[in-house]
């Protein structure tokens, strides 16, 4: 009887005991019902992230001492609430249009594109130097290095169940995330506009696959952000903008260790969730492996042209500039696009001598819906003109109240490798000088 006794105690006991730790764990994996975390998640706009990245006239601030006062008052701000649910949530909203794993992908690139900003000068870190890595202070604060947004993408695909790791590569970090039975890389900081290497079948290769071609990153358009925050017209005309290709392959840029990659040893909801490094303090690291590094030396993109001289006379315009910056020395030319509208951007400052600023299209605007305006090409319904020379003459066409014009320099590596977009010029708005009341040029 009394062994009968102890045994209904005990399974009682362990009964009770199921439940505590059932009730913990529902807390924990369930923390949408936590009134704080209900009301920011209910709050959740991707767009406030992206305009906070994208709009550059936040960022004339000294980081160092911005950042370490920001940080303190973003995490207050977020105390309380549950970072994977809020995650899983943003992941959510970001991919909501997508079919695919390769659609969310492109999306969740695209959105980190603009929600992350790369500071010029240190990256966001605790005053005893830990880099910050609690994925909701980074989005907020907008600004982060490669390791941060790298590590922001695998948590987001993380909080829906995809594998995810941090891949070292020389000088350089990216994620890759895993689907569809294999890794495909994502690049959240050096590029722009959701722009990814996809194969002819459309898939995203990884690290190792993107070794197979190890110049077909260079077709995409690096570095752009650099130019479009920049506020000093020299420092555009004289950027020094590289091909990515080296460090993602180059052997040089390893410095004598190949690429690595990093998975966090305790992944679970309860460490990320007690530490602020949200579970990045402790990390395994595993070595790559067939990935293939070539003997690839430093390439340069030519930089944005400085306009010198406009003079239009009647229908008849002149344009001086001079030489992008060529540090190959394979400078090929420069295409001249012309067109009857805007391109949409231009920089917030002019790139160009101060007496053909009256040319300017857009007198130091920007915000952040210009953003996605940077990727595309100009317009050329009027025609484009490759030149050699840094000058050109041109007839405005007959009846066009304006022509939009844009240089872009292009190189025998771009052109190799089927580049599309290269730094371009600040963009002219050149109008005929008519009599307006003879319809002739005066």
């Amino acid at each position: 009887m009394r062994h009968r006794l102890r045994t209904k105690v005990v399974l009682f006991m362990s009964i009770v005991v199921l439940v505590v730790l059932l009730a913990v764990t529902l807390r924990t994996v369930m923390p949408a019902s936590d009134s704080v975390t209900e009301s920011y998640v209910a709050r959740l706009d991707p767009a406030f992230f992206e305009s906070q990245g994208v709009d550059y006239r936040l960022k004339d601030i000294d980081d160092g001492e911005f950042h370490a006062a920001r940080i303190r008052e973003i995490e207050s701000e977020l105390r309380g609430i549950n970072r994977p649910v809020a995650l899983e949530m943003l992941f959510d909203l970001v991919t909501a249009e997508a079919r695919t794993d390769t659609e969310r992908h492109l999306q969740i690139l695209r959105f980190l594109h603009k929600a992350s900003y790369h500071p010029p000068g240190r990256q966001p870190l605790y005053p005893d130097g830990t880099m910050v890595m609690d994925p909701l202070v980074l989005l907020t604060l907008a600004d982060m290095h490669c390791g941060q947004v790298a590590r922001v993408a695998v948590d987001l695909f993380a909080s829906k169940g995809y594998p995810g790791r941090v891949a070292q590569l020389g000088g350089h970090v990216v994620a890759e995330v895993y689907y569809d039975e294999d890794w495909h890389y994502l690049d959240g900081d050096v590029f722009g506009g959701g722009e990814s290497v996809q194969l002819e079948d459309g898939r995203i290769p990884s690290v190792s696959e993107l070794s197979e071609d190890p110049f077909a990153i260079d077709a995409l358009y690096a570095h752009a952000e650099v130019l479009l925050n920049a506020t000093d017209r020299r420092h555009i005309s004289h950027a020094r903008m590289g091909y990515p290709s080296y460090f993602y392959h180059s052997k040089h840029a390893y410095k004598g260790y190949g690429p690595m990659y990093y998975v966090k040893a305790d992944a679970s909801l309860e460490n990320e969730q007690s530490v602020a490094l949200f579970g990045w303090s402790d990390y395994e690291t595993i070595e790559a492996d067939a990935t293939v590094l070539f003997d690839i030396a430093p390439r340069f993109q030519p930089s944005p042209p400085f306009i010198t001289r406009v003079e239009v006379k009647g229908t008849l315009a002149h344009v001086d500039w001079h030489p992008s910056r060529d540090d190959d020395h394979d400078l090929r030319g420069y295409r001249v696009f012309l067109g009857s509208s805007s391109r949409g951007w231009n920089y917030r400052v002019f790139v160009g001598e101060d007496n053909a600023k009256q040319y300017w299209s857009a007198e130091g605007t920007w915000d952040s819906s210009l953003y996605d305006a940077a990727f595309n090409m100009p317009p050329d319904d009027f025609g484009i003109v490759e030149t050699e020379n840094t000058s050109l003459a041109l007839e405005l066409p007959a009846g066009a109240s304006s022509v939009f014009l844009t240089i872009m320099p292009f190189d025998e590596h771009g052109e190799a490798v089927g580049k599309r977009l290269y730094p371009m010029s600040a963009e002219l708005r050149l109008r005929p000088l008519f009599d307006s009341t003879r319809g002739t040029p005066r």
